[in-house]
């Protein structure tokens, strides 16, 4: 049976957001809990072996530490660098690896990060963090649940290709984001994350969706657009626009001048000029030169994703879970605290 591969970010649900806006902040001690909660639903459905990302706050080794024997935990030889480089490379090694799946624990620039290199891994990512466009809020417990059933094979197919936005370079893409790619004014990257809605010149959307937080909100309060709908959304702003309320951050309510949005086409190559930066699902990322161009465009081959919630509804229909407790009525599929 392939193991279930797991990178939780101890940096997510961390950053400037707590201070500039309302965000929840999810510690450590948050994280490993969630990630008992994750092992349990795995040992539950019988598929105990899981791979996982190291990092300085040693997440999964003390999750595991109180599942008993049924949970057996490798972690990756790697070693962290506290950068978003240890999500990517991890997801790169799992993805050779050949787990069944991959468990994210982030949020969108989480899996941001581990999409560039988890090549036909299917993700289920759990939100941890601030803007949690991507992950899903599927607790704990249940997505170890979902997972645990496409490791051992009684769950069916219930994947599908999110779109991304690439960023390209002279023909080579350089870089892409899950949900978002915003045009900023200023020629720096700073803090990273971005909130401040004045700077705002252009913003490229994979999903537009009204009860999602960050600058995504904004395409979704104003004209809403589904992440399988096979397009993507362009909004500029400036004034004189149609004004518009959306949620930039958790607790952040901003009123925007959008003075043009319309649909694109996948694989329609979009110029972007400088001088400007680039903020890749809500982080200030690359800078564009006077004089310089990028292109971007929609491609809707984008990482394997899974859906959680069919997934449990689909083995319910099917009996999975009455057929599996009768298969382990002799053992002890219960934490020991």
């Amino acid at each position: 049976m392939p193991a279930v591969g797991i990178i939780a970010n101890p940096a997510s649900g961390k950053d400037i957001r707590r201070l500039v806006a309302h965000g929840a902040v999810c510690d450590n001690n948050a994280k490993v809990g969630l990630l008992r909660r994750i092992m349990a639903g795995l040992v539950a459905v019988g598929a105990g072996e899981v791979v996982a990302m190291p990092d300085a706050g040693d997440l999964a080794r003390r999750a595991a530490a109180e599942m008993g024997p049924a949970c057996r935990l490798e972690l990756l030889a790697m070693t962290p660098t506290d950068s978003a480089h240890d999500s990517t490379s991890a997801a790169g090694l799992l993805d050779r690896r050949g787990v069944a799946c991959l468990i994210v624990l982030g949020g969108d620039g989480t899996c941001r990060a581990v999409a560039k290199a988890s090549g036909d891994t299917p993700l289920l990512a759990v939100s941890t963090g601030t803007n949690n466009v991507f992950p899903t809020a599927l607790e704990g417990t249940l997505a170890g649940l979902a997972a645990g059933l496409v490791a051992t094979g009684a769950a069916g197919p219930a994947s599908w290709r999110a779109p991304k936005l690439e960023i390209i370079d002279h023909g080579r893409v350089i870089d892409m984001a899950l949900v978002d790619v915003a045009v900023t004014a200023h020629c720096q990257t700073g803090c990273k994350a971005l909130w401040r809605p004045e700077s705002l010149r252009r913003l490229f959307l994979t999903r537009a969706e009204p009860t999602a937080i960050g600058l995504s909100a904004i395409g979704g309060c104003l004209s809403p657009m589904a992440a399988d709908s096979g397009q993507g959304l362009e909004l500029g702003f400036g004034p004189g626009g149609r004004m518009v309320l959306a949620t930039m951050a958790p607790g952040l309510v901003a009123r925007l001048a959008v003075s043009r949005w319309r649909r694109f086409a996948p694989d329609q190559e979009l110029a972007i000029d400088g001088p400007a930066t680039l903020a890749l699902d809500g982080e200030r990322e690359i800078i564009i030169n006077p004089g310089q161009r990028l292109g971007l465009r929609l491609c809707l081959a984008g990482p394997r994703v899974l859906d959680g919630a069919k997934i449990l509804e689909t083995a319910a229909h099917a009996g999975a879970f009455m057929a599996l407790a009768a298969r382990r009525a002799d053992q002890d599929i219960s934490p020991h605290f």
